[in-house]
């Protein structure tokens, strides 16, 4: 019972860091907003994981973000919708097995929920990453082509911070759970067995029987009646 409830304890900071994870990928990257002004209109840029949208003064227009950017960044805002959607999954699986029963078997929900959260926090290094170098595409762009110089603002410089410190911690401690969860035994019964090895079980023999049979000295007989 004591390794299955380490694996537990694992199962439970592994869970609950997949699911605050989670949330923030979500909630975050809305807060990236970038200003500029072309031709006296003032225009913002919404970024999420999910929407784009653009807005001046009057209207707001807003479109997928897997349609809006295109080549590595689109590539990383679509591995990181997908890792937050599985990572929801597995999150709401992880927690119905704890639920029910932590079992030695949950082992390899538990190595599956970490790897999730490793693979999460990977994909959201790339985003910032691919974030950066597409807003200084677009800074580029606005320098040469209109002479406008845009920033970072304080929200977008903040969520950026906070995006790429939280996805580092999920990738330390996502690959920190895989290996403790990988080399924790599955139960006292079968701990340093190696694959393929079945459990000994400890059977009571009678003393004497049948190492001594074996010598030559058959179990005595005296005391027994006829018929045993």
């Amino acid at each position: 019972m004591t390794a299955s409830k380490g694996v537990g304890g694992v199962s439970f900071v592994t869970s609950f860091c997949l699911g605050l994870g989670a949330l923030v990928f979500s909630w975050v990257p809305y807060w990236f907003k970038i200003e500029h002004g072309i031709f006296g209109v003032n225009y913002k840029e919404n970024y999420s994981i999910f929407l784009y949208c653009v807005s001046d003064t009057v209207n707001t227009a807003c479109t997928s973000a897997f349609l809006a950017t295109a080549g590595l960044l689109g590539v990383a805002r679509a591995a990181g919708s997908i890792g937050i959607l599985i990572g929801f999954v597995a999150f709401i699986l992880h927690m119905v097995w704890l639920c029910s029963c932590c079992s030695p078997t949950s082992k390899g929900v538990t190595v599956g929920a970490a790897a999730c959260a490793l693979c999460q926090g990977l994909c959201g290094v790339l985003a910032v990453i691919f974030f950066i170098a597409h807003f200084n595409n677009l800074k580029a762009d606005l320098h040469n082509t209109f002479g406008l110089d845009v920033d970072l603002g304080n929200n977008m410089g903040f969520a950026l911070w906070v995006y790429l410190l939280i996805s580092v911690l999920l990738v330390i401690f996502g690959s920190i759970f895989v290996h403790k969860t990988r080399m924790a035994p599955d139960s006292p019964a079968t701990q340093g067995m190696v694959p393929g090895q079945y459990p000994q079980g400890q059977v009571q023999q009678p003393q004497g029987y049948p190492n001594q049979a074996y010598a030559g000295q058959a179990p005595t007989a005296h005391g027994m009646q006829h018929g045993q």
